[in-house]
C-alpha cells in the first residue's frame, strides 16, 4: 500500500504514465499489431560509488510492456516495472546494506535478429519510491540521499522460445549520478521471463 501511495503522489511519475498512456492511445488508433507483454522476474544490482565492487544484491522485478512495429525488423518498446536495486557487502567485509525500490520505465528500440532472437536498447527514466541503509543496526530511511529520477541507459538480449514466451537479459546503467550528495551510480542486470499477449 505505501508503495503505491508513493507512485500516486510522485507527480513525475504521475506525468511520465500519462505521456506514456497517450502515446500507447495513439498508437491503438494507427496501429493494428501492437503486442503486450506481462514481465516477471530477478534483478542482481550493485552502486558504483561505494567502493565495493559485484553485482552482490539481488531482488526481483514485475510489470509489463507494449511493443509497437515500425517494419518487419524494428519496433517500440515502453515498459513499465517495479525493480528492486541497491548494494550490499560480501562475506568478510564490513557490513551495509542498501535496498531501493524503483519504478523504471524504459523506452526501448528493438532489433529482430532472427525468429529467435532480438536486441535492444534505449533510454530510461526510472523513479525513487524508497532508499533505505543498514549499517548493522537496522534500516533507516535514506530518500534524501538519492535523487528522485535516475536517468538510464538500456541494452538487452531476448529470446523467443515461442509465439507466446521469451527470455531477456538486460543491463541497465546510470548515466548520471543518481546520488545528491556522493556520486552514486546504479549498475543493473535483470533476467526475466516474458509472456506475450498476441493482437487480435
Amino acid at each position: 500500500m505505501n508503495t503505491i501511495c508513493s507512485i500516486l503522489n510522485n507527480k513525475h511519475l504521475f506525468v511520465a504514465f500519462i505521456t506514456l498512456l497517450a502515446i500507447t492511445e495513439g498508437y491503438f488508433v494507427n496501429a493494428q499489431e501492437f503486442k503486450g507483454v506481462i514481465i516477471v522476474g530477478a534483478t542482481a544490482a550493485q552502486i558504483d560509488g561505494d567502493d565495493l565492487g559485484g553485482f552482490d544484491k539481488a531482488g526481483f522485478q514485475i510489470g509489463g510492456g507494449v511493443s509497437f512495429p515500425l517494419n518487419e525488423k524494428l519496433s517500440i518498446q515502453p515498459e513499465i516495472l517495479f525493480s528492486q536495486k541497491g548494494s550490499k557487502a560480501r562475506k568478510n567485509e564490513p557490513f551495509f546494506n542498501w535496498q531501493l525500490n524503483y519504478i523504471d520505465i524504459p523506452f526501448l528500440l528493438t532489433y529482430k535478429i532472427n525468429d529467435n532472437f532480438d536486441v535492444h536498447v534505449g533510454p530510461g527514466a526510472n523513479y525513487l519510491l524508497s532508499a533505505r541503509f543498514d549499517a548493522g543496526f537496522g534500516f533507516t530511511d535514506q530518500s534524501e540521499a538519492f535523487k528522485t529520477v535516475d536517468a538510464t541507459i538500456n541494452a538487452g538480449l531476448e529470446y523467443h522460445f515461442s509465439e507466446l514466451w521469451s527470455a531477456n537479459a538486460r543491463i541497465t546503467s546510470s548515466v548520471v549520478s543518481a546520488g545528491k550528495f556522493q556520486r552514486y551510480y546504479n549498475r543493473t542486470i535483470h533476467f526475466t521471463l516474458r509472456y506475450h499477449l498476441l493482437p487480435n
